[in-house]
């Protein structure tokens, strides 16, 4: 998908070619967001990769506080849980985050105040939840580009 190439340049301006395979694996992390989004989800699915570029930049890690998968989800607030309340072996971390994202979408009275609570308490989630949101404006404004592009291809 030419959408994530484009978001993980900006991640990688200068990519090298010691970064290449890091950059597929970020590439494939980036079209799981994404295709999760758009099947599973009422979220915009810019959204959803603008949280996780923030988040991870697309990368496999567990936070210090536990939180894992692109979206960084905390999986004992949002993973299933067998009938006994233990959380089940199997967790899909972009669906749960993507759950966890929708819930503050839908709780709040605004994106920006859903972003907040989604990065949690502390002084810097007015910062984060400007940065995601400046990330989704450009995100957006590249996704408008690509169809432009595409409604040009196909009138030639």
């Amino acid at each position: 998908m030419d959408l994530c190439v484009i978001v993980l340049l900006t991640i990688y301006p200068q990519l090298q070619s010691s970064q290449v395979r890091e950059f597929r694996r970020a590439q494939v992390t980036c079209e799981s967001v994404y295709y999760a989004a758009q099947e599973h989800s009422t979220l915009d699915p810019l959204l959803a990769l603008a949280v996780a570029a923030e988040e991870t930049r697309f990368k496999a890690r567990k936070s210090h506080k536990g939180a894992q998968g692109p979206l960084q989800v905390l999986p004992e607030y949002w993973c299933p849980k067998d009938k006994r309340g233990k959380l089940k072996p199997k967790c899909d971390h972009v669906r749960a985050g993507l759950r966890a994202l929708e819930y503050y979408v839908d709780k709040r009275p605004s994106l920006r105040r859903a972003l907040e609570a989604y990065a949690g308490a502390g002084p810097s989630t007015r910062a984060y939840a400007e940065r995601v949101l400046v990330r989704l404006k450009t995100l957006q404004a590249v996704a408008l580009a690509l169809e432009g592009d595409d409604v040009e291809s196909e009138g030639r």
